[in-house]
Formats: structure tokens, sequence, C-alpha cells
């Protein structure tokens, strides 16, 4: 198995203090800053936009992890890729057919960056089989994207499982890492990791706690 990377998810640090915010991160192990916009069109909540990853990209050494919650999401991969994005991660559902779902793979890697397709808990594992190739990144949502602080959902293992095995079985060459998001843990991040995942996102269960480091400890030792 590979090492675990993790992914802070900026969605549930205190944005006054973002430098310090990153600084714990980085300081904790942290490889990535994971990143949600929303545009309050594909979900309700809306949050940042190009501007604000603009203002911290170059003031820290993580990868930024974006994740877009938007409807038509090609039209926001030129403003992130300048903004400072190391990787952008669409949702397949914000895509109204196949074609849509291949030239935003194909426009972030025109911009230099990693392409990412994420999936919502309705959405079947298979539904990504033929988009794995072309990939450097799959984000399985483990609850209801829109919100931070939600309850892990046990069924997205399944999916985690059932891709692990695709990209093993099928995949040549370099292969995508696949993403888990959303009520992580120290219980639920190990049973994402025994189910295949590579990256955990986590957010209010390492933001807001005095003991951010030790908890970002257990979860790279899983």
């Amino acid at each position: 198995m590979s090492k675990v990377i993790l992914a802070p998810s900026i969605l549930t640090a205190n944005t006054r203090y973002l430098d310090i915010e990153l600084g714990i991160a980085e300081f904790s192990g942290a490889e990535y800053i994971h990143v949600d916009i929303m545009d309050g069109l594909f979900v309700a909540n809306k949050t940042w936009d190009a501007s604000f990853l603009a203002s911290f990209s170059k003031k820290t050494k993580l990868v930024k992890d974006v994740h877009i919650m938007v409807v038509e999401p090609w039209k926001w991969i030129v403003r992130l890729a300048k903004a400072g994005a190391d990787i952008i991660t669409f949702h397949l559902e914000a895509c109204k057919d196949e074609q849509d779902v291949t030239r935003t793979i194909d426009l972030i890697h025109k911009c230099g960056k990693k392409a990412g397709i994420a999936i919502s808990p309705n959405t079947t594992s298979h539904a990504l089989f033929p988009f794995i190739h072309k990939l450097e990144q799959i984000l399985i949502m483990t609850v209801v994207p829109g919100k931070g602080g939600q309850s892990f959902l046990p069924s997205a293992l399944a999916k985690v499982r059932e891709i692990r095995h695709e990209i093993d079985e099928f995949t040549i060459g370099e292969k995508p890492l696949i993403e888990v998001d959303g009520g992580i843990n120290r219980l639920t991040g190990r049973l994402a990791r025994e189910a295949g995942a590579d990256i955990l996102v986590a957010g209010s269960y390492l933001y807001g706690h005095p003991d951010f480091k030790e908890r970002a400890a257990h979860l790279l030792k899983l």
C-alpha cells in the first residue's frame, strides 16, 4: 500500500488567520491543502473563488488540491490554474455528457495541472471507469457534497474498493491516486485506507483542536 497523503480541508480552518492555519498543516506533516470551491448552484452553499486561492497559493509549500463543486466546471479551469491550483478536481455530475468530461480534463492538462474527477454518494463507481486512464486523481465523496462536519457514509467504501481494483488491474503506466473526503477521523480514515484510499481529506477532525498535530500523526500512520 502506498503511503498516506494528508489533505487538511481549509473549509474548516479559521481563514482570518490563514497563514497560521496553513503553517500548522505543513508543520504537522500534511502534503496537500484541500480547497473546496462552491458556486451556490451545483450545491446550495457558496464559498470562495479563484481570488481566494491566489491570495495564499504562493505563501505555502503545500500542494493546492482544489475541489470545485460548480456547474460548467470548464469555465473555472483557467482562472484556478492561474491562481495557483496544482490539482483541479471537478464533479462528474456537473457534466451532461462524456464530451463535457473529456474537454474539462483536457483543459486542466493544457493548463499544466493534474486532473481529478469527484463523484457524489449517489453516483456509481462504474461511471468513472471510462475516464480513469486520463486522470491523476479520483475523489470519492464520503458525505453529500456542499458542507463540512457531516458523518462518514460507509457505503462509499465499496466504491473505493471497486475503483482500487479497476486501477490496479487495468491501468497501465502511472496510476491515479484515490482520495476520500467527508467525515474522516481516526476510525473512518483507517477504513478508507483498508479499502484502498491514498489521500485522506480531513477538516473538522483536525482544525479547531489544540492537538491538531497529534491527530494528523494518527492519520499519517494509517
